[in-house]
């Protein structure tokens, strides 16, 4: 038997047509908000919050579609023109980094809201300046020394639980 005579005993459902269906099933009228939510397994707080950007929107499905978390506006975010003031200040001393630019800023301009070092070093990783040695990044990676074992086995650092013998004498651990 081939797969035409087959019927899955389900329906595939995406997410923007469930709550096209709950909002029909709501305008319907044949249940209350909180029986819907129990039947198509949302919380409360969910389908009032879809029935209010359906209704808020003019009755249009688009309402329904998922929403980006992204902030509308980010609070620490440093100013265009103080940005652009750091970057000048770069550009007259390209060999300075972000520790020295800040202190040299803060000394020409007392009492000055600057941004953290980090902040700086962004703005110029941004820029496509590369920060000059000092900072995480600059250090290379520890190497790990080899040592020389007798056996395959020997690691130097094992445990056991029980009694063990080793070089002629019994341990209990």
């Amino acid at each position: 038997m081939g797969k035409e005579g087959c019927a899955l005993p389900w329906r595939e459902m995406s997410p923007m047509s469930e709550r096209i269906h709950f909002i029909d099933a709501h305008q319907r009228g044949e249940h209350s908000v909180s029986e819907l939510c129990r039947r198509f397994g949302i919380s409360r707080k969910t389908g009032y919050k879809w029935l209010e950007r359906f209704y808020a929107d003019g009755g249009d499905a688009d309402a329904l579609r998922d929403r980006s978390r992204r902030p509308h506006t980010h609070p620490k975010t440093v100013p265009t023109w103080l940005e652009e003031a750091i970057v000048e200040a770069r550009r007259q001393r390209p060999h300075w980094g972000p520790k020295k630019l800040l202190a040299v800023l803060l000394h020409r301009n007392p009492g000055a809201e600057l941004p953290a070092v980090s902040t700086f070093a962004k703005i110029f990783r941004r820029r496509a300046w590369c920060v000059l040695a000092g900072g995480r990044g600059a250090r290379r990676p520890r190497r790990l020394r080899s040592v020389p074992s007798r056996h395959p086995t020997h690691c130097g650092a094992w445990t056991s639980k029980g009694t063990s013998r080793s070089a002629g004498c019994a341990v209990t651990r």
